[in-house]
């Protein structure tokens, strides 16, 4: 990687000098273009770092020019910015540098120049107050030195005089060559007035090393209409052959154990050369290329690092690895870099017999998951309910690795919760719950011939789980049956017996979630529970019953609705097993919209078959109710009205 270096500097008189490396690649017949990074250091002349700077940088030439934004000093002096689709032969960005009065020069700026990009750059700058207007006797020295036998034949520097003038002034000098050194002036006016003196040393090539040449060109600024000498400077120019190279940098082999990996991924893994390899020096002008040699394969690649380019002085970049282990275990790759160093200011290049190396190790975790089944009891199911057993099993992820899991039902009777893809982090485990959804159409669908008093009919699904090791396949049996434990025959009365104030009365609650009915006797709240009877009224020689209901205790409440009339079952089968066509249909009705029916029922009689949406905590069931019979409990004058019941209840929505 090469790296261009713009050298900035304000000495004491005020100035800003400027050297500039050519773009022009003669080996590359086809123009490209790439992202560059430009790096600007701010000091003091005093070498203090100049926070808070504002850069305003903008590109004016090439692809997707004009471009530009605004970069800031941190702390360290330093600011930085990526400059895109820059051209490998040459680009032009325009600088304009703003110093804050905070900083330790005080305010300067703005300070505008223009330079040529086409690889990454650094820059450096040193600030100090600018020239008094009136001072004659200002003096500099501009060193250029060169190295035609190994490195740059020509070394041009370009030196900014800032003035504290008003704009305007015109600038001359008393000669323009000597030697093998040249000088062109350059008159400039942004908030001051200034001159940039631009020296060139082309020394022939077969001069010697030790060799140099002095030249002193007196500069002075005039207003236009006065031979009158506001500012003055004597730039003394030196030229001189240098092949000193940089010194070769030497370091310990080092070692690095990356974050652990997990086997099947691929991670994104930082490693920071910047702590862990030490800075090294070797002179302001001089910086290290480094060239990865040996140590990336498919396993371990650098996705930055392979090339980079370090200054003498400066921390190592952080590089980055991308790693897809192949195996547990561990991964063990050394990385090697060859060096070169370039002394920037010279253009000589020395290639370095020692590496860089750094012996990397990488742990290799893995998942161990398991799924822990223990025998699944055969799951059962009332047909006319909505909850069925449930059984589980569980899936654990033993390892240090997140894996993902699949599970499914291969019969849509045994659901699954959760189901599909799972995702389970490392020592980690997730219940997996079975139900069985079996319904009336599905029972009368299954030829097999009912067993045992309930109408037992079995079916049978396999659970499969994926992504756990070898594929697990876990068969599950569900019994739906017909003959529902949630079935009772009751008859129920309303009598104020002598001498006791209340009425004495019979009720029914349905137990919620559960396929149970309970027969309650109170003479205070019976009005509390689901069904009761709320009025017995004599008729000719029948009568006439109202059902009720109290909300269970204000805990929930339901609904009535009549569905069929002069009803019977057939013989030796109860409203559980023989009900009218329309339930089905009712009973999902009624839970779709509670406003078909009503909080209680007048004129009901014998025969009459009655829906009751209970309306509970957990959601809406229904409870099938038959009047089997409307009289008296006993013949005789102490007889009372009753009403006689079958209830089945919950009603599933078939």
């Amino acid at each position: 990687m090469i790296q261009q270096l713009v050298r900035l500097r304000f000495g004491a008189m005020g100035l800003l000098a400027l050297l500039i490396f050519s773009c022009q690649n003669a080996t590359q017949p086809t123009d490209l273009t790439t992202q560059r990074t430009m790096t600007l250091e701010l000091r003091s002349t005093s070498n203090e770092p100049i926070i808070d700077a504002t850069i305003d940088w903008s590109k004016f030439t090439g692809i997707n020019a004009p471009i530009g934004a605004r970069a800031v000093t941190g702390p360290d002096g330093y600011a930085q910015w990526v400059i895109p689709e820059v051209s490998t032969l040459r680009d032009s960005v325009r600088l304009i540098v703003n110093v804050p009065s905070t900083s330790p020069t005080g305010a300067a700026g703005p300070l505008t120049f223009t330079t040529s990009v086409c690889n990454d750059t650094l820059i450096t700058l040193a600030v100090a107050p600018p020239t008094p207007c009136g001072s004659l006797n200002g003096r500099d020295t501009v060193l250029l030195e060169t190295c035609p036998q190994g490195g740059l034949a020509t070394a041009r520097e370009c030196v900014m005089y800032l003035s504290t003038c008003p704009d305007g002034l015109i600038y001359t000098a008393t000669d323009s060559t000597q030697g093998s050194i040249s000088v062109d002036l350059r008159s400039f006016n942004v908030g001051s007035s200034g001159v940039e003196v631009c020296a060139t040393y082309a020394p022939p090539l077969g001069t010697a090393v030790g060799q140099s040449e002095e030249f002193t060109v007196r500069v002075e600024g005039r207003t236009a209409n006065s031979n009158a000498v506001l500012v003055a400077y004597d730039v003394v120019i030196i030229g001189a052959v240098s092949c000193q190279p940089c010194p070769c940098p030497t370091f310990q082999r080092t070692a690095f154990t990356t974050q652990a990996v997990c086997i099947g991924a691929t991670a994104s893994v930082d490693v920071p050369l910047t702590t862990i390899v030490p800075a090294f020096g070797g002179g302001p002008d001089c910086v290290t290329d480094f060239t990865l040699a040996s140590g990336s394969d498919n396993a371990v690649k650098l996705t930055s690092g392979q090339n980079f380019v370090v200054r003498s002085g400066q921390l190592f970049p952080e590089i980055t690895l991308e790693i897809t282990p192949q195996n547990t275990g561990q991964i063990k790759r050394t990385l090697e870099w060859t060096m070169q160093t370039r002394n920037l200011t010279t253009g000589v290049i020395e290639q370095c017999p020692s590496r860089l190396v750094l012996d990397l190790t990488t742990d290799v975790l893995s998942p161990a998951c398991v799924v822990n089944q223990s025998l699944i009891d055969t799951l059962q199911k009332c047909v006319f309910a909505d909850t069925s057993t449930t059984d589980t099993f569980s899936i654990a992820n033993n390892g240090d690795c997140e894996i993902t899991v699949n599970v499914r039902s291969n019969n849509g009777l045994f659901t699954i919760a959760p189901s599909g893809q799972i995702v389970l982090a490392p020592r980690s485990k997730r219940v997996i719950t079975i139900s069985f959804g079996a319904s009336k159409p599905d029972w009368d669908a299954n030829p097999a011939t009912p067993i045992a008093g309930r109408g037992d009919k079995f079916f049978a699904g396999t659970i499969s789980v994926t992504g756990c090791g070898p594929d697990v396949n876990i068969g599950v049996v569900g019994d739906a049956y017909i003959q529902c434990d949630a079935f009772k025959y009751q008859c129920l009365r309303q009598f104020r017996p002598a001498g006791f104030p209340n009425v004495y009365a019979e009720s029914i609650q349905l137990v919620e979630n559960k396929t149970n009915i309970v027969y309650q006797n109170d003479n205070q709240s019976f009005q509390q529970y689901d069904v009761f009877v709320k009025s017995l009224t004599p008729n000719g020689t029948t009568f006439d019953v109202e059902l009720g209901s109290g909300g269970n205790g204000g805990q929930s409440y339901g609904v009535f609705r009549r569905i069929a009339t002069g009803f019977s079952v057939n013989p030796g089968q109860s409203i559980c097993d023989t009900y009218p066509l329309n339930a089905a249909s009712e009973c999902s009705d009624m839970k779709n919209d509670l406003t078909l029916g009503s909080a209680s029922l007048a004129g009901l009689s014998a025969g009459d078959v009655v829906l009751y949406t209970k309306i509970g905590s957990t959601g809406l069931q229904c409870a099938l109710i038959w009047i089997q019979a409307v009289g008296l409990d006993r013949p005789g004058p102490n007889s009372l009205p009753q009403v006689c019941i079958e209830i089945c209840y919950p009603m599933f929505v078939l």
